[in-house]
């Protein structure tokens, strides 16, 4: 069953609460000319799969990184992002990053690091994008 997910922007203290690094961002060590947005996703459940913590970066020269934790209650299950569509104000779809997978999961109740960087996406649309809806399947 695949679904889908939009960002709600919630500032989840969870991740402080257990313990666990919050996501930062990918390229702030280096020194980059790009503006960046971030947008954060709540906790999103698919399956017996929990993504939470993420957010997603979207930089103004076509780059994007996605960084959170994915969980599970069996072994051997993957977070799969069927695609990220981008939106604008209206909520109109301006373009989707195609698929990008998760870690492998083999322990149940584990958080695994997801990190997925770089992913590109045509950079004239950044001045459009305030919104992404996730596609996903666990």
């Amino acid at each position: 069953m695949s679904s889908t997910e939009e960002a709600n922007s919630p500032k989840n203290e969870e991740c402080s609460t257990l313990g666990l690094p919050e996501a930062s961002d990918p390229r702030a060590a280096a020194r980059y000319d790009a503006e960046s947005v971030t947008i954060r996703f709540g906790r999103i459940d698919d399956g017996d799969c929990t993504f939470h913590w993420s957010i997603l970066w979207l930089y103004s020269d076509g780059q994007a990184a996605l960084q959170g934790y994915v969980a599970t209650d069996s072994s051997g299950d993957v977070w799969i992002v069927r695609g990220m569509a981008l939106l604008d104000r209206n909520g109109v779809e301006l373009y989707r990053i195609p698929q990008f997978n998760g870690p492998q999961m083999d322990m149940p109740d584990h958080n695994y690091a997801f990190n997925a960087y770089p992913l590109y996406y045509p950079s004239y649309l950044y001045p459009h994008i305030v919104n992404a809806r996730m596609y996903h399947h666990c």
